[in-house]
């Protein structure tokens, strides 16, 4: 991860009169505000392995679903498991399973999707 720090007064001054600059903020906030939406709709009734499987998919992948990233960088499981309204301990079974099953390789701070068929498959029962 990179931090970009920059004073408020100087973002006022010249960036907020930028279009480019306020379209790239409009576009992030968006997509933001989508992955919040999703993920709180994976916090339904689903079996956590499909909840996991989908919150996997949309944080690697576009929105048509096509592949973007192989891994996905995570502070802790414990993030994970607050996200989907699960257990620490709930969530590494689940991951340890995806694993054991050749979806996903877990490392401590990372998610590597092996399988991108097998992890749609997984997340497929959300969509029926």
């Amino acid at each position: 991860s990179e931090l970009l720090s920059l004073q408020l007064s100087m973002v006022r001054e010249h960036m907020m009169n930028s279009p480019a600059f306020l379209k790239l903020i409009l576009r992030e906030l968006s997509l933001k505000l989508y992955h919040n939406v999703v993920v709180k709709t994976l916090t339904s009734s689903a079996p956590l392995k499909t909840r996991i499987a989908s919150y996997l998919l949309l944080m690697t992948s576009d929105e048509r679903n096509e592949r973007m990233l192989d891994e996905l960088e995570t502070e802790s499981q414990a993030e994970i498991a607050e996200l989907l309204g699960a257990s620490y301990r709930h969530v590494n079974r689940v991951l340890n399973e995806l694993s054991s099953e050749g979806v996903i390789e877990v490392s401590r701070s990372q998610i590597k999707i092996v399988d991108f068929d097998m992890l749609k498959n997984s997340a497929s029962d959300l969509y029926g």
